[in-house]
């Protein structure tokens, strides 16, 4: 069981500016990092090496897709004169965004594909 141990504040705002970024941004810094690690910085070769792993590439993408989501339901609840009738749809519409990420099909799935 996880326990919860104190609030955090996370800027989903500014989490999906950066992400939206690096996802727009990625072929440039690539070829940036790329110039450095040959000039022989050590810092940029390990960067390179985790920004070109699938699992970074996969997470860029999927978070640039559910955090537009998640911002949107953040401000909701951000406004000082919360509208208690107003919460219950946009978390209804929260949810049903993300089942639609999770059950629609990815660019490599085809109809009858095992």
């Amino acid at each position: 069981m996880v326990s919860l141990k104190q609030p955090c504040a996370v800027r989903w705002l500014s989490l999906h500016r950066a992400v939206k970024a690096m996802k727009h941004n990625w072929p440039a810094v690539v070829m940036e990092l790329t110039e450095e690690a040959l000039r022989g910085n050590a810092k940029a070769q390990g960067l390179l090496g985790q920004i070109q792993s699938y699992s970074f590439i996969a997470m860029t993408h999927a978070l640039s897709d559910l955090l537009p989501v998640m911002t949107k339901l953040n401000l909701v609840f951000q406004k000082d004169d919360v509208n208690l009738s107003s919460i219950r749809p946009v978390v209804q519409a929260s949810v049903a965004a993300f089942t639609q990420f999770r059950d629609a099909p990815g660019p490599g799935d085809f109809p009858g594909r095992l």
